[in-house]
């Protein structure tokens, strides 16, 4: 499952898509909903990857919905971060958000630390697009200083290198 959703930011999300959506009618087949949320999530994350948005949104809000009817909190700022996503790429930024920030309060209540950073990078990302920068830069440091306080050493640069290139 994993390896399906990494293939998707190593440029390969059409073979990630395949696997993941052999692996959704696998589950739905057989029943399974243990992660089920998780894999809709993912795949809608490589959907977008693919500019397939009325899959991706698709995916995203049936991953939310089962995420919340399952109480997977953790599954569920998966799916609001690519709700988030998409909503973003629409040009819905207060929809992007407010996703966002509810993925960014799950992940902290449930000490999901690269996912926080990734939702403050986000975030830092969508208000500089709304012409706050002050805000945006802070949300950044944010995203920058959790990257570098899990070791994530490349992607805490390329945080630096992108706040100061803004």
């Amino acid at each position: 499952l994993h390896l399906c959703y990494a293939l998707t930011f190593e440029n390969r999300a059409r073979e990630g898509i395949s696997m993941l959506e052999e692996s959704i009618r696998v589950a739905e087949a057989r029943g399974f909903a243990a992660r089920h949320s998780l894999r809709l999530a993912y795949v809608s994350e490589a959907y977008l990857a693919e500019s397939r948005l009325e899959d991706a949104f698709s995916a995203g809000t049936r991953a939310l919905e089962l995420a919340s009817a399952h109480q997977e909190r953790a599954n569920e700022a998966y799916a609001l971060r690519a709700l988030g996503e998409i909503a973003r790429r629409n040009g819905h930024l207060s929809e992007a958000e407010a996703r966002f920030n509810a993925a960014l309060k799950a992940a902290e209540q449930l000490q999901m630390r690269p996912l926080a950073a990734h939702c403050y990078r986000t975030l830092g990302e969508i208000l500089e697009a709304k012409q706050q920068p002050d805000n945006a830069a802070a949300l950044r440091g944010n995203a920058s200083a959790l990257a570098h306080a899990m070791g994530m050493r490349f992607w805490g640069e390329s945080l630096v290198e992108s706040s100061v290139d803004k």
